[in-house]
């Protein structure tokens, strides 16, 4: 049985890890935790030292994921996982444990993308481990918004957000590549158009909701209320269109095929190729 008391009186979230950890093991020493879960104590250290904001100088912080892994393994197969995320709620480790590369950029404004982005960020993404950063790049493309962090589980959330219009045959072939090289940087996409984020808070509940889906023990606020803000017109007015997975979009055979044929190639540069591969493919069928 656990004490919660004495699990409530921990000083720091790195002390109340190792208590909770030494009451699911059954070890009376906690310096014993690492080596019941085969964890190196080096990594262990590293671990508790970041989540009291003192990661050791050299520490990789790709080191981060395995041990958390299997932290939340061991904790799940022992019934005790709901404690494990009350542990380490709140808890942000480096951007680089959850392999983001992504490069600051500048971007389009306006009023109703502000409105976006104050909405997006009433989700308190931070109480969830997560960063947010808006216009950035990543693949070499812009995009509006991006989410990522890694979480208890040992999972990565790698999410970018991009507010498209729809202009045509070119600028979808063109979405196409551009969205494969955000996808390839190891990020999901989600695409709203920009008469969508007019009603900006239903878009940001849309993105928690889909945070929500893709990890379950993330909880997100049901309802953010703006008066000023109109209601949507219907329930799916604000959902946004998830362009990943890129290999179950069509045309991705193709597109990987010009790739391999003319490697190195920027979205821009492939497009005229994409365009005439789509019109043989096209007078191949009519004939």
């Amino acid at each position: 049985m656990l004490d919660t008391r004495q699990l409530n009186l921990e000083t720091s979230r790195a002390s109340a890890l190792e208590a909770l950890a030494a009451a699911v093991l059954g070890v009376a020493d906690r310096t014993a935790v690492p080596a019941k879960l085969a964890i190196p104590p080096a990594r262990w250290a590293a671990l508790l030292a970041a989540l009291d904001d003192d990661p050791p100088a050299g520490a990789p912080a790709e080191g981060f994921a395995p041990v958390l892994t299997t932290l939340h393994r061991a904790f799940y197969n022992l019934s005790a996982e709901d404690r494990y995320f009350q542990a380490m709620a709140g808890a942000r480790f480096p951007l680089e444990a959850a392999g983001v590369r992504w490069v600051r950029g500048l971007g389009p404004t306006d009023g109703e993308r502000d409105t976006f982005d104050a909405a997006l960020g009433r989700l308190r993404l931070e109480r969830q481990g997560l960063e947010m950063r808006r216009w950035v790049e990543i693949g070499g493309q812009a995009v509006d918004w991006a989410i990522a962090g890694l979480l208890p589980t040992g999972r990565a959330v790698r999410l970018a957000i991009v507010v498209r219009a729809d202009r045509g045959p070119t600028q979808a072939l063109l979405a196409d590549l551009t969205d494969d090289a955000i996808a390839q940087g190891g990020f999901d996409v989600l695409v709203f158009r920009p008469w969508q984020v007019r009603w900006a808070t239903a878009c940001a509940l849309a993105v928690g909701a889909s945070l929500e889906a893709a990890h379950p023990h993330l909880r997100f606020p049901r309802r953010l209320h703006d008066p000023d803000e109109a209601p949507p017109v219907h329930k799916g007015q604000a959902s946004p269109i998830a362009s990943t997975p890129r290999s179950r979009t069509p045309r991705w055979g193709l597109r990987e095929a010009l790739r391999a044929q003319h490697p190195g190639l920027t979205p821009q540069a492939l497009l005229p190729l994409y365009e005439d591969a789509l019109d043989e493919i096209t007078a191949a069928s009519e004939e």
